[in-house]
């Protein structure tokens, strides 16, 4: 046997007594204890720390699927409480108004209450979440992100059709943008959808929101010359959106601002009928001075 035969005849010697002197340890296995003690911190800490209590009884649901039938006690407790302590946690962000942390949140929950089976919460998150998206629309509404309310107000109506504050928000974001025929789209189905349910209020609100919608375009398309489209929203507006105050006297006062602008677009085609017409109808409230001026000086109407 040569020198290098010898040497690895030695380290294959060396190597099986090491492994003969290597004894294998399993594992403590899971106790009902540290089962049993996981839960109990996790109820205690359910309304002071409801995030660490969660980890706490889904580390108890961990050891206690590991124990078969001497876990199921603790394992049927602990599934039962989790989905209600993930709702606390999104609704704790809801609350704060971080409403991006709240939605994910929320969608979490929902994937636990599934799993765990607990309709309750599921249907709850459910109710929740897609006010969370109409919320969070409602801030970019404030801060003039039009295109971000728009999206989350249609993340709120997927999951609600029939939410007619994320229709009617929609419609004021649209029409902040200057899509008139989209907006007065949004407002005619929340007219529907509210009269259809006898909510007169809101039936009325999204009316007046197309009303003056149509009247802030028609003076637009005034200033910018466009008398046939200034005529078009504001007999629009007349026709299908008319509102009404508490008397006639009332309503004139309301209208007479729309008239006026009707007066000077048909007076700017040089109809003379019309606009003689929609000047006497603008005769009220702080209206009355200049339509008077113009039925006399300037179209000089009978």
């Amino acid at each position: 046997m040569n020198f290098k035969q010898l040497i690895t005849s030695i380290a294959f010697l060396v190597t099986i007594v090491a492994f003969s002197n290597f004894t294998i340890v399993d594992p403590e296995p899971p106790t009902r204890e540290e089962a049993l003690a996981a839960y109990n911190e996790g109820v205690k800490l359910q309304k002071t720390d409801p995030a660490k209590a969660i980890q706490l009884l889904e580390k108890a649901v961990t050891i206690a699927e590991k124990l078969d039938s001497n876990g199921l006690d603790i394992l049927t407790k602990s599934t039962k409480r989790i989905p209600g302590l993930y709702y606390n946690v999104s609704a704790g962000m809801a609350k704060q108004k971080k409403y991006d942390e709240a939605i994910k949140s929320f969608k979490k929950t929902i994937e636990v209450a599934e799993k765990y089976e607990s309709k309750k919460i599921v249907d709850a998150s459910n109710k929740t979440l897609y006010k969370m998206y109409y919320a969070k629309g409602s801030q970019s509404l404030k801060k003039k992100s039009y295109d971000a309310a728009i999206a989350d107000f249609d993340q709120a109506l997927e999951l609600q059709p029939e939410y007619t504050k994320a229709m009617y928000s929609k419609g004021v974001a649209l029409k902040n943008k200057g899509e008139i025929d989209n907006a007065l789209g949004q407002f005619d189905l929340v007219i529907e959808k509210s009269t259809a349910k006898n909510n007169k209020k809101m039936a009325s609100r999204a009316n007046k929101a197309a009303f003056n919608a149509l009247k802030v375009a028609g003076k637009k398309a005034n200033k910018a010359g466009k008398s046939q489209d200034a005529i078009k929203y504001m007999n629009m507006a007349l026709e299908k959106y008319k509102i009404s105050g508490k008397d006639a006297a009332d309503t004139n006062k309301k209208l007479a601002g729309l008239y006026f602008q009707l007066g000077k677009a048909y007076w700017a085609k040089k109809d003379k009928g019309n606009a003689c017409k929609a000047y006497k109808k603008a005769l009220y409230g702080q209206y009355k001075k200049n339509a008077e001026y113009e039925l006399k000086n300037v179209v000089k109407c009978n």
